[in-house]
């Protein structure tokens, strides 16, 4: 039974951690690629930036420069702009001659630079693409990261479940039929020096405790249905067995306390029998459990990525808004607004 069954056993577990391995092997390559995603989207943020602060500099610079020169043009044509509206004054309205002051403005240049406008649309953006960044990375992209490494723990919990309640089932049949068939001389005489029959069901069940405490932590909740949530821990509605009144983790404690009995001693035929049944009837639960695991958790890691695209399909949409109705609007109004500056300045004497 040893070489047989126990050998098949954990040649299936150990396929079950192997899988386990390959899933997470593509989680932490997922995770490589999004770390990558997240260095590209940052550099090309500071490319935008880097080419929208040039451009804004030097939009400032000329405004600046349109606005002194105006100054100053006024400034150098003052003395000849005061008298001719003075003449205008005296020959046109007949007012009384006025002295003309000789005190010449003030030809100190202002700053006339206006950062502000300009860093606030800036920062706007940076705000923008941060939090989009910061939503999908840190939330989105983790869950989904998550979702994927529960998922296959789910699956495999369940299908080891399953596989330890048929391997209890077989060392429960052995000690059975040693306790009920075989007398207490000849299990002394036909002993080996290996772990007997109990010792591998003790340590069974001690692994079927092990896995039904794995599907109980929180983190799996998000990923297990509530229809998976009540076979497991509140009833089983395809059983017509009473153990399953509250649910197959219940049945089992149950069926694990049972087979203690057989074990330790006892030699009613009926229970045992009983008990193979029972875990027959785990088995077929556990089964569909597996398979209702494995399409929710599917379905869950789907949805996430979904939201994951719809998160970019928005910051898409508001990316366009924002250039169109923000960004290209502001800077056809300055280009307006250095036109008219120019248009001033080639009309002014």
């Amino acid at each position: 039974m040893l070489n047989g069954y126990g050998d098949a056993f954990n040649y299936c577990n150990s396929s079950l951690y192997d899988v386990i391995d390959c899933q997470k092997a593509k989680i932490d390559n997922f995770q490589v690629e999004m770390v990558f995603l997240l260095f590209l989207g940052i550099l090309v943020l500071g490319i935008c930036v880097g080419i929208i602060t040039p451009f804004c500099y030097s939009t400032i610079k000329i405004e600046n420069n349109f606005w002194n020169k105006i100054r100053q043009n006024a400034s150098d044509h003052y003395f000849e702009l005061t008298q001719s509206s003075l003449e205008r004054l005296v020959r046109v309205h007949n007012q009384p001659e006025i002295e003309l002051n000789s005190k010449s403005p003030s030809k100190t240049s202002f700053d006339f630079r206006n950062y502000w406008k300009y860093i606030w649309r800036v920062l706007l953006y940076f705000f923008v693409v941060l939090a989009f960044s910061l939503i999908n990375i840190l939330y989105l992209y983790q869950q989904c990261v998550d979702y994927l490494s529960y998922r296959p723990e789910i699956i495999r919990e369940l299908i080891q479940s399953r596989i330890l309640y048929s391997s209890l089932g077989v060392w429960t049949s052995e000690v059975a039929i040693k306790n009920i068939y075989v007398s207490d001389e000849d299990k002394i005489k036909y002993s080996l020096p290996f772990k007997n029959d109990k010792i591998w069901m003790e340590e069974t069940i001690n692994k079927i405790k092990h896995a039904g405490l794995q599907l109980r932590k929180s983190k799996y909740s998000s990923i297990l249905s509530e229809e998976i949530k009540k076979t497991l821990y509140e009833y089983a509605d395809n059983s017509i067995y009473k153990e399953l009144a509250y649910g197959i983790y219940s049945a089992g404690e149950m069926s694990i306390m049972d087979n203690n009995f057989v074990s330790y001693g006892g030699k009613n035929i009926e229970l045992w029998l009983h008990q193979m049944i029972l875990i027959n009837e785990l088995n077929i639960n556990y089964d569909e459990l597996v398979t209702e695991a494995d399409h929710y958790s599917e379905s869950v890691v789907n949805r996430q990525i979904t939201i994951i695209v719809w998160v970019l399909t928005i910051f898409i949409v508001i990316s366009f808004l924002m250039y169109f109705g923000l960004y290209l609007r502001f800077f056809n109004e300055e280009k307006k607004s250095l036109s008219k500056m120019h248009t001033i300045m080639e009309i002014m004497p």
